[in-house]
C-alpha cells in the first residue's frame, strides 16, 4: 500500500449533474484528473474508500461485505451515471479481524455520492483502459478521535498483509467548511475559512497527527464533513505520510474543496 488521496465529493463535479456549473470548480476537476492519472500509473487495483455519506454509527465503523457495490447519481437527476465495482471481500474480512469494528444492519448496499464522485475520477483512466478494479467502502463512526486513528492503523495492517498491497490506494472523501460565503447554500461563518486554511496547512506539512488536535468548537462552526475521514487516514499514515501534496483548494460555491495526494 503506497498511495492515498484526499478528495471532496460535490455532485456537480460529474458533468451530467453539473450541466456546465462544474466549470466553476475547474481547479478541482483538474486535480481529480491528476489523481486518476496517478492511480493509473501505479496500476491501482483496489480502492479503500472512507465516505462521510456511507452509513455512520455512534460506536462502530460500517463496512459493506457484499460481492458487488453499485451506485448512480439518480438523486441528482443523472440516473444514467452509474458505477459498479466488485468488493474485495478478503480485505474487508481482514480489516474486521484486525480490530476495526463493523456494524451489520439492514441497509441497502450501494455507493453513496461521497464515494461515487471520488471514484468517478480516481478510476477514470483505469476504467478507460479496461483494468479490473475492486473497492472496499466504509463510513466512519462517532467514537473518540483516537479510536478512529487506531482503526486507521488496523486498516493499514490489513492492507499491508494483502497480496496486492502495492496496488491498494486509500481515498479519504470529505468536503471542508460549508460556510465560506454569504451567498452559499449554508449560512456564512468566518470560522469556516479558518478551518479550511488549517486543514490545507496540515496536509501541506504532512503533519496528519494534528488532525486529532483541532479545536472541537472550530470543527463544529466550520460545518464540515471530512474531518473524521482525515483522522482515519492519519492513523493509516501513523500520523505522518511519506509524502503529501495539495493539488488544489477552492470554495467558489461556499463549500471548501481540497484535493491532495501522497504516499505512505
Amino acid at each position: 500500500m503506497k498511495a492515498w488521496y484526499i478528495m471532496p465529493h460535490p455532485p456537480l463535479a460529474v458533468p451530467s449533474v453539473g450541466r456546465g456549473s462544474e466549470k466553476g470548480i475547474a481547479a478541482t476537476i483538474d486535480a481529480y484528473r491528476a489523481v486518476g492519472r496517478d492511480a493509473a500509473a501505479r496500476g491501482i487495483e483496489t480502492f479503500v474508500v472512507i465516505s462521510p455519506h456511507a452509513p455512520t454509527f455512534r460506536d462502530a465503523i460500517a463496512l459493506f461485505d457484499t460481492d458487488v457495490l453499485s451506485g448512480d447519481m439518480r438523486q441528482f437527476r443523472a440516473p444514467q451515471e452509474k458505477l459498479d465495482f466488485p468488493v474485495d471481500r478478503n480485505l474487508v474480512k481482514d480489516i474486521i479481524n484486525r480490530e476495526a469494528n463493523a456494524a451489520a444492519y439492514r441497509i441497502k448496499p450501494e455507493i453513496d455520492h461521497g464515494a461515487f464522485v471520488p471514484l468517478y475520477y480516481a478510476t477514470e483512466e483505469l476504467r478507460r483502459a479496461g483494468k479490473p478494479i475492486s473497492i472496499v467502502l466504509m463510513g466512519f463512526s462517532f467514537q473518540p478521535l483516537h479510536t478512529l486513528f487506531e482503526a486507521g492503523r488496523a486498516i493499514r495492517r490489513a492492507c499491508e498483509a494483502a497480496a496486492n498491497t502495492d496496488r491498494i490506494a486509500i481515498i479519504a472523501s470529505g468536503d471542508l467548511s460549508h460556510h465560506l460565503t454569504k451567498d452559499g447554500p449554508y449560512p456564512f461563518n468566518p470560522k469556516g475559512a479558518v478551518f479550511d486554511a488549517l486543514i490545507v496547512d496540515i496536509i501541506k506539512r504532512g503533519a496528519f497527527n494534528e488532525f486529532i488536535d483541532i479545536d472541537e468548537g472550530l470543527i463544529e462552526e466550520a460545518g464540515q464533513c471530512g474531518h473524521r475521514s482525515f483522522v482515519m487516514l492519519a492513523g493509516m499514515c501513523e500520523g505522518k505520510p511519506a509524502s503529501s501534496k495539495v493539488l488544489s483548494y477552492e470554495g467558489p460555491f461556499g463549500v471548501g474543496y481540497c484535493v491532495a495526494m501522497g504516499e505512505f
